[in-house]
């Protein structure tokens, strides 16, 4: 678990943990310089605490920790995620049973501890993408991920130069390695971060989008799962239209029929989705869901565009161990 400040999360998690129904694990918390009392709080839920000194970033510290366990299996949990008493026994069962597979990762859950509608959409998101997105998967993901050992340490574990998007560009190493990645939508835990308009937007763009995008460059492929499904670049490339046409029609009026075309085909592509959140939390906030929706897409599309253009590594200072 890696950890940094905010030893309010870090004792929600750690309680979590040790009432844990499968005895046989071991804590290890990997410290990125709190200035918190982060330590004395690992200490008193009988973690091991290993510190690093200066700012490393969560995929360093991850390794960091990796490096003290002794066990076979890897249990990724980040420090603002809180998991029922039966995941640790749950994944010891599936890597016992399942053999052919190294990696399991899950999903948050449809309860997150913020209740503020930004806070909601963006556990919602995730929490609906990962529940469409069952089975076979190539991308990873640490807040609430397990791999085995051996597999972790044969890839060289996390990249740290992709921070931020550590844990994706990981699933992709392991895929490319031969390694078996399947995602259990039941899996679930819940998520205590607050989010605001301001940290989306800096996450969706500085923090994920761009270097999602210049590794996506990299790789010259784009996996069709999760967030990268053909659907979700369509909806990011009709956002694009829509904001086109949307300029141009200040010159040439017909143009906005093609922004509304353009917007109308994002809430068709997407309705599944709005369908679940408005069943889930009615017609208010599945509307203010949908303007954050196409938010998110907006942002998302400028970050590829920036990839792109070459401007990439201009930003990559601001998301580079935060």
């Amino acid at each position: 678990m890696p950890s940094f400040n905010k030893a309010d999360e870090l004792a929600q998690c750690l309680a979590a943990i040790v009432v844990q129904e499968t005895p046989a694990f071991e804590i290890i918390v990997a410290d990125d310089a709190s200035t918190e009392d982060n330590v004395a709080v690992a200490q008193s839920y009988g973690a091991k605490v290993v510190l690093l000194e200066g700012r490393n970033g969560a995929a360093a510290t991850r390794n960091r920790g990796a490096k003290e366990a002794r066990g076979d299996i890897l249990l990724f949990i980040d420090a603002d995620v809180v998991i029922p008493p039966d995941t640790v026994g749950r994944v010891a069962e599936f890597f016992r049973t399942e053999a052919d597979t190294d990696a399991l990762f899950g999903s948050y859950d449809a309860d997150p501890q913020e209740r503020d509608t930004v806070s909601q959409f963006r556990n919602l998101l995730h929490h609906y993408t990962h529940q469409i997105g069952a089975g076979e998967a190539t991308t990873f993901w640490a807040g609430c991920g397990a791999i085995r050992r051996e597999a972790f340490l044969s890839i060289g574990g996390f990249d740290a130069d992709w921070e931020g998007i550590e844990d994706i560009e990981l699933g992709y190493r392991l895929c490319e390695a031969g390694h078996s990645i399947r995602l259990d939508p039941t899996l679930q835990a819940r998520h205590l971060k607050k989010w605001t308009i301001r940290s989306m937007i800096t996450t969706d763009f500085a923090s994920r989008g761009v270097p999602w995008a210049r590794l996506i460059l990299s790789r010259k492929k784009a996996p069709n799962d999760l967030n990268l499904r053909a659907d979700q670049r369509a909806s990011v490339a009709l956002m694009g239209v829509t904001l086109t046409a949307l300029a141009t029609a200040t010159i040439w009026q017909p143009a906005a029929i093609v922004a509304a075309a353009a917007l109308g085909a994002v809430c068709v592509i997407n309705r599944r989705f709005y369908l679940y959140v408005l069943a889930l939390r009615g017609s208010v906030f599945c509307f203010t869901v949908i303007l954050l929706h196409m938010l998110h897409f907006i942002v998302a599309g400028s970050a590829a565009a920036c990839a792109l253009s070459g401007l990439a590594d201009k930003i990559r200072p601001i998301h580079m161990k935060p």
